[in-house]
C-alpha cells in the first residue's frame, strides 16, 4: 500500500514538471502536447496587377511564434470588410494556397478570376503541424481592374495607291486603358491570311509595298501588357497606275491634241506590253485602242470640254483608268491672218477681252475715220485693251454682235521692208450691233447698228514666237474706211451722226 502510494505520488511530480515551462525538452515519457502557435501575419497587402488578378504579399511565419516554420496557410477572400468570426466563417478559400517558406521570405500568391471593377477583401492564418491555427492577419483590400482590352485601330496612306507605292500604315489612333502605345505589341499581316508578317514593339507605324495589284485586306493585331489583344482591318487597294498627259491643253479650234500615257507604270509589264484604251469623250465606248504604244492624237470637232478616259491592261488582265479633261476653245491658232480676225468675231461673241488682247501687238494702233476725229486720230493698244473691257465686262450692255465678211490676203508691197512684211485683209459688209446704255448715254437703253461697214487689217508676225512649227500673227494696224453715212450705216435710235462707225461706237465707252 505505501508502495503504491510512492509510486503515484512519482507520477504526479512528473506531471506537474512537465508543466513547468520548457519542461518537455528534456522529458521523455510522457510526450508533451505542442500548444504554441504561429505568430499573426501583419503585413498582408493586397495589389491590383491585371485584369481580374489581385496580388497578395506578406512574410512567413514561423511555426512556434517567430520559431521554425509554418507547416499551412488558410487564406481567404470576401466582398465586405467585417473581420468578425462570422465573415471569416462565410468568406471563400482562395485557390493555389502555397505551402509557407521559411520563417521571414515574402510569400506572393495571384488571385485570379475576380470580379471586374470589384472590391476584394483579404485576410490569412498560419498552422503549424499540429495543426495550431495563428491569429487572424490583418485585413487588406484591393479592386479588380475592369477586363479591358486594347483598342487596335489604324489608318493607311495613301489608299489606294498605284503600283509600287510605299503603303504608309500607322496605328496612333490605337488605345489601351492601361498601357501607352509605346508599350503594345503590333502585329501586322498584309494578306489577310491569318499569317502575321511582321511584329514590332512599341512603334505603331510600319511601310509595306505589295508585289502585284488588287484589294489586300490588312490586319492588325494589337497586344497590351497583360496579354489583351484586339485587331482592326482595313482594305488598301494597289491599281495600276494609268497616267496620262495632253498637249496642249487648252487648245483652239482644229488642234490636233497628242496625248502621251508614258507616265503610266506597272509593276510586272514594260510601257510595250500594256494595252492602251482611249475614250475622248467619256462616253463608256473606247474609241481607239492601241497595244504597246502610249501616245495618240485626236481632233475634236466642236469647242467644249471633253473629258477623255485612258484605260489600260496589263498581261495579267489588271486594268486601271485616269481621265483628263480637255478644253477645245472656240478660238482658232493664230497661226494665219484670217484666223485672228475669226478670232476677233469670237472676241466680241463672248465678250472676251484676254482673248482680244491677244490680238493685238504693243505697238497697235486703230486709225479713225476722218468723221471720228473729234476723237483723236488714232487709238492705241492702251486704248483698244481700255475701250473693250468697258464694252464687253460692263453691265450697261445687254447685247452685242458683230458679222462681217472676210477678204482675201494680199501683201502690202508699198509698206513691206527687207526686215518688216506687211499683210493686209479688208473685211466688207460688217455689221456691228450694240444695244444697251453707254457713258455717254446712260440714263436710256439705245440700238446702235452698224451696216454694210468696211475695215482694213494689216498683220504682220509676231518676232519669234511659233506654234507647232507655224508663226504667230498679230494685227498690226487696224484703219476704218470712211464712206457717207447715209449709205453705209443705219443708226436705230435717235443718235448723233457721229455715231456711224465701229470707231464712234467703240469711243462711247471712253
Amino acid at each position: 500500500m505505501r508502495s503504491a502510494l510512492m509510486s503515484m505520488g512519482s507520477i504526479v511530480l512528473v506531471l506537474l514538471f512537465c508543466l513547468l515551462p520548457g519542461c518537455c525538452d528534456d522529458c521523455e515519457e510522457p510526450t508533451c502536447p505542442d500548444t504554441s502557435r504561429p505568430v499573426a501575419v501583419g503585413d498582408l497587402s493586397a495589389t491590383t496587377t491585371k485584369d481580374s488578378t489581385v496580388m497578395l504579399t506578406w512574410t512567413a511565419p514561423g511555426d512556434d511564434g517567430d520559431e521554425g516554420d509554418a507547416a499551412e496557410y488558410d487564406i481567404r477572400q470576401a466582398v465586405n470588410p467585417s473581420t468578425t468570426a462570422d465573415w471569416w466563417d462565410a468568406s471563400v478559400a482562395v485557390a493555389n494556397i502555397p505551402i509557407p517558406r521559411t520563417a521571414g521570405a515574402v510569400e506572393t500568391l495571384m488571385v485570379e478570376h475576380l470580379f471586374p471593377d470589384s472590391t476584394y477583401w483579404f485576410a490569412l492564418k498560419a498552422a503549424d503541424e499540429v495543426p495550431n491555427w495563428s491569429l487572424l492577419s490583418n485585413v487588406a483590400a484591393a479592386k479588380a481592374k475592369i477586363d479591358e482590352k486594347p483598342v487596335a485601330c489604324f489608318e493607311v496612306s495613301p489608299n489606294p495607291g498605284p503600283m509600287n507605292t510605299e503603303f504608309a500604315f500607322d496605328a496612333s489612333c490605337s488605345s489601351d486603358r492601361e498601357d501607352s502605345l509605346k508599350d503594345l505589341l503590333y502585329q501586322w499581316d498584309w494578306e489577310g491570311d491569318g499569317i502575321f508578317d511582321m511584329e514590332i514593339e512599341g512603334d505603331p507605324t510600319a511601310t509595306h509595298v505589295f508585289d502585284d495589284p488588287g484589294a489586300f485586306n490588312v490586319v492588325l493585331r494589337v497586344t497590351d501588357t497583360d496579354g489583351g489583344k484586339d485587331a482592326d482591318t482595313l482594305e488598301v487597294v494597289q491599281r495600276l497606275h494609268a497616267c496620262f498627259e495632253v498637249s496642249p491643253n487648252p487648245g483652239p479650234m482644229d488642234t490636233e491634241f497628242v496625248f502621251d500615257a508614258s507616265c503610266t507604270s506597272d509593276r510586272e509589264d514594260l510601257l510595250q506590253e500594256l494595252l492602251y484604251l482611249w475614250d475622248w469623250n467619256a462616253d463608256g465606248i473606247f474609241d481607239v485602242g492601241i497595244d504597246g504604244d502610249p501616245t495618240a492624237t485626236h481632233s475634236f470637232a466642236a469647242p467644249g470640254t471633253y473629258s477623255v478616259v485612258l484605260r489600260i491592261t496589263d498581261s495579267r488582265g489588271w486594268s486601271d483608268s485616269d481621265t483628263l479633261e480637255v478644253v477645245q476653245r472656240r478660238f482658232y491658232a493664230r497661226t494665219t491672218p484670217q484666223n485672228l480676225l475669226i478670232n476677233l468675231k469670237l472676241a466680241y461673241d463672248e465678250r472676251n477681252v484676254s482673248e482680244y488682247d491677244s490680238l493685238l501687238p504693243p505697238d497697235f494702233k486703230f486709225i479713225l475715220a476722218p468723221d471720228d476725229q473729234h476723237l483723236g486720230e488714232e487709238f492705241d493698244r492702251q486704248d483698244e485693251i481700255s475701250l473693250h473691257t468697258n464694252m464687253f465686262e460692263a453691265d450697261m450692255v445687254q447685247e452685242l454682235e458683230l458679222d462681217f465678211q472676210l477678204g482675201s490676203l494680199t501683201l502690202d508691197e508699198d509698206r513691206t521692208t527687207e526686215s518688216d512684211s506687211l499683210w493686209t485683209i479688208t473685211i466688207t459688209n460688217v455689221d456691228l450691233y450694240l444695244f444697251g446704255v453707254t457713258p455717254q448715254m446712260p440714263d436710256t437703253p439705245q440700238g446702235y447698228e452698224m451696216q454694210d461697214g468696211m475695215e482694213r487689217f494689216w498683220f504682220r508676225k509676231s518676232g519669234w514666237s511659233y506654234l507647232d512649227g507655224n508663226p504667230i500673227w498679230k494685227i498690226a494696224e487696224w484703219e476704218e474706211l470712211y464712206f457717207p453715212t447715209n449709205s453705209l450705216a443705219r443708226l436705230r435710235g435717235p443718235l448723233p451722226v457721229e455715231y456711224d462707225t465701229w470707231g464712234s461706237i467703240k469711243g462711247m465707252f471712253r
